[in-house]
């Protein structure tokens, strides 16, 4: 198996050595498996990216994750922890911390996005590893 991740991709996943990985513009997401670049996404957000992307950016992430529709398998991978997201631990945004459950969940349903909160970066390359 090889694990591609996408070229534009600003902070990658650093994988163990012995996991074949390959860079390649991706059509959407940030991670998948080469040969099913079109059913399986792993979509990776910092908490910062994930914030930011359910407010000023939310009609261009909605229109990403429409497309996940489509795909056998798509996860958003965010990196922070349910507790954080639940009580608002997040001091650059005033995002209201119920808004931003609400938005996650709403992407389960709409989108058949799977979110995994991994808590941070590192954690998020284990389980993506792991996920394809």
């Amino acid at each position: 198996m090889t694990i591609v991740v996408d070229s534009r991709e600003q902070h990658p996943y650093q994988f163990p050595s012995d996991v074949s990985v390959e860079i390649s513009a991706l059509p959407i997401a940030d991670y998948s498996v080469k040969g099913f670049e079109n059913e399986i996404a792993v979509e990776r957000k910092s908490l910062g990216d994930f914030l930011g992307s359910i407010t000023q950016g939310r009609e261009r992430f909605t229109k990403e994750l429409r497309q996940f529709r489509s795909f056998r398998f798509a996860a958003l991978m965010i990196e922070t922890s349910w507790p954080d997201l639940l009580l608002g631990l997040y001091p650059q945004s005033r995002v209201h911390p119920s808004s931003v459950i609400g938005s996650l969940m709403a992407f389960v349903m709409k989108y058949s996005v799977v979110p995994i909160l991994c808590g941070d970066h590192a954690t998020g390359a284990i389980l993506t590893e792991r996920l394809l």
